[in-house]
């Protein structure tokens, strides 16, 4: 089990955190985000405040073997049923992201390293909680074939990976950064495909996969300069929608 060190909020003010995204449940915000100690490791911290944005309570941890670990832009962080907290975050100097599990007394109950294979890199952009454990999205650079791929990862409750399979389109590049479940059985990735060597050409892909994330059906848009998808939603009447960026060039100038 992890121990936890308590920050008080004048540590938080002469160290300085890096907030990357939040909830909140009644009056309590619950904030994530990297910290550094008096030195230069980087850790991570929950931070809980009122929706004045009062903090209260720092709560933060540090590898104990050394590795840097914290955040990139749009990390997930999720309130369970029993009031604990989950998120996800990534460590420097291995390959492997990390899962980590707060009780809502802030005592850290899971610090589970996931890593990952034949990648140079990842980014790890949306998890859910998921029958008895998680799910986890995002996108490798692939170490064999040099393209962007998206993968998803189904985990335990203890964080041990169940499987994990990546999505590769044939000579191209895909992206993902958004991953939503929309029933026990069908699980919807957003990502784009798109070609380093025409930065005009991207399009729009949807995708599910069933509970193995094995692909099921597959959608993409008859454009071929929409980008990457930050988010679904299925309406009350089945349908779904989407938001995406467009890309418009207006003048060379």
């Amino acid at each position: 089990m992890a121990s936890h060190s308590l920050c008080r909020v004048e540590d938080f003010a002469e160290l300085g955190c890096a907030l990357i995204n939040g909830e909140v449940r009644g009056d309590t915000m619950f904030l994530i985000g990297s910290l550094r100690n008096s030195g230069t490791h980087q850790g991570i911290a929950l931070i809980k405040a009122d929706t004045n944005g009062n903090i209260y309570n720092i709560y933060s941890y540090f590898d104990p073997n050394g590795s840097d670990a914290g955040f990139g832009f749009n990390y997930d962080v999720k309130l369970l049923p029993d009031n604990s907290i989950v998120f996800l975050g990534g460590l420097f100097s291995e390959n492997a992201y990390f899962l980590i599990k707060f009780s809502r007394q802030g005592v850290i109950t899971l610090f589970k390293k996931i890593p990952y294979d034949n990648a140079y890199s990842h980014t790890t952009f949306d998890f859910e909680s998921y029958k008895d454990g998680y799910l986890i999205s995002g996108t490798v650079v692939d170490l064999i074939q040099n393209k962007f791929q998206p993968f998803l990862t189904r985990t335990d409750a203890e964080g041990n990976v169940l499987w994990t399979k990546r999505y590769p389109e044939p000579g191209k590049d895909q992206n993902s950064r958004c991953m939503k479940v929309l029933d026990a059985n069908t699980i919807v990735i957003g990502s784009v495909l798109f070609n380093f060597n025409n930065q005009n050409w991207a399009k729009t892909k949807i995708f599910a996969l069933d509970c193995l994330g094995n692909q099921k059906w597959e959608w993409r848009v008859p454009d071929t300069n929409e980008g990457i998808v930050s988010d679904i939603h299925q309406m009350d009447n089945g349908d779904r929608l989407y938001l995406n960026k467009k890309f418009e060039f207006y003048s060379q100038d």
